[in-house]
């Protein structure tokens, strides 16, 4: 994506040509950003270009574009824009991320609990991230919808981007984890609840779809929960993806058979799998999407020596090279500055740059469903824009400034200013 003598360039002018903020008395809310390689995702990059910002919006992009009267100007010469990072299942925000009521709860909102003041979000912004999903946990089988949300922190009717855009599902050790049989005892109680084994998860989603296609169809099942199942709509009818959370070949098979037996136009998301590169041709066969993350590279519990031991560093690239469209998350688990260390290492076994890029971007976009505002530069989407002091995807490289709706939520001082500040307060 970006040469070894771009970076060289753009390492060599960080002192020379620094990226400077100018507000004049006279402006308006107009904001150019001049002299920058723009990687603008939804098209070819621009060696030397120009972004117009007016409005929260991208006015316009291109090798030269007229800066209006008054506007602020960023010289990001030696600098790459590219559009803000997404991060595409962040798991921040809740202080409790699992209802546990029921094993199948599609009808909970991430909506109506999320606290966005989480410093989580700001930490996100400042490493590039202007976006993120935020689903339910996985510790039901069927947990509700989540919520895109901008990382700058304020309350939520300013940072909502879209709600219900994916309605969390998960397979695996998560919807078992700390129940047991209630065999022996009185009553059932949140942690006397099924499922308890693999089976299980199974077969209270198969159960829940079969019930929702039957109430499609006009035949509820008798006592069926009508707002339940109306919950389920957006997902079954492909309106929206369902977000399956697995790490496994035998969990991902599992999603995909009960996808195929239900026949229902539903669009399939899995995050974090771990094993994909196992069942690459039947992810692709299927249609599937693929959102990687958190990365390690040895287990951390006995869940992940469980489920998530089988790590293949090419993961990633075996994924692109079937055409299963990409995202990466945090998933809560991971700092936001250590996903793009790790997206890195994952160019270096095969993934091309230019993929990685655009599933950090326009690919995150498309899995949460805001890709008409967000991921790309391109007139009239959202002005969420960063600009980096030079590889995006090298954990060396800084970020110099973080747009957000037009406005510059942050920015940071050039090395040669940052250096002269430290040797004065020691003077």
């Amino acid at each position: 994506m970006i040469s070894n003598r771009m970076r060289s360039l753009a390492a060599a002018v960080l002192v020379a040509a620094p990226v400077s903020v100018s507000v004049p008395a006279s402006a308006q809310d107009a904001l150019v950003i001049t002299g920058a390689r723009i990687e603008r995702i939804a098209g070819a990059p621009i060696g030397s270009g120009t972004v117009v910002v007016a409005g929260g919006k991208i006015r316009g992009v291109g090798p030269s574009v007229a800066a209006p009267n008054g506007a602020r100007v960023i010289d990001a010469k030696g600098c790459v824009v590219t559009p803000g990072f997404i991060d595409a299942d962040a798991g921040i925000g809740l202080t409790r991320e699992n209802e546990e009521i029921a094993e199948v709860m599609p009808e909970a909102r991430v909506s109506d609990g999320i606290d966005t003041r989480d410093r989580g979000f700001r930490r996100r912004l400042r490493a590039g991230f202007t976006a993120a999903f935020v689903g339910p946990g996985s510790r039901a089988v069927i947990g509700g919808h989540g919520v895109v949300l901008k990382t700058t922190g304020r309350d939520l009717a300013r940072v909502l981007v879209r709600d219900g855009t994916g309605l969390r599902v998960a397979m695996g050790g998560e919807p078992s984890s700390g129940n047991r049989s209630a065999k022996g005892s009185p009553s059932p109680s949140i942690y006397q609840r099924r499922p308890t084994t693999r089976m299980g998860i199974v077969f209270l989603l198969r159960e829940a779809l079969y019930d929702y296609r039957a109430w499609k169809a006009g035949r509820p099942p008798r006592g069926a929960n009508v707002a339940r199942l109306a919950a389920l709509d957006p997902a079954g009818s492909g309106a929206i993806p369902m977000r399956v959370h697995a790490r496994t070949a035998v969990d991902l098979t599992a999603m995909l058979n009960v996808a195929a037996e239900l026949d229902l136009p539903m669009r399939i998301v899995f995050d974090e799998a771990t094993e994909a590169h196992a069942v690459v041709d039947m992810l692709a066969r299927r249609k599937a999407s693929v959102v990687l993350g958190p990365f390690y590279f040895y287990p951390r519990d006995r869940r992940e020596m469980a489920e998530g031991a089988n790590v293949a560093l090419d993961n990633a690239a075996c994924c692109h090279r079937a055409g299963i469209p990409l995202a990466f998350r945090t998933g809560g688990a991971m700092e936001p500055r250590d996903l793009r260390a790790s997206i890195g290492l994952l160019v270096g076994y095969g993934l091309p740059a230019s993929a990685a890029l655009e599933a950090l971007t326009l690919g995150a976009a498309r899995m949460t469903g805001v890709a008409d505002r967000l991921g790309s530069i391109e007139v009239g989407k959202d002005a969420d824009l960063v600009i980096w002091e030079g590889d995006p995807l090298s954990p060396t490289t800084r970020v110099r400034a973080v747009i957000v709706d037009g406005q510059v939520e942050y920015h940071r001082p050039p090395a040669s200013a940052a250096a002269a500040q430290r040797q004065e307060g020691n003077g």
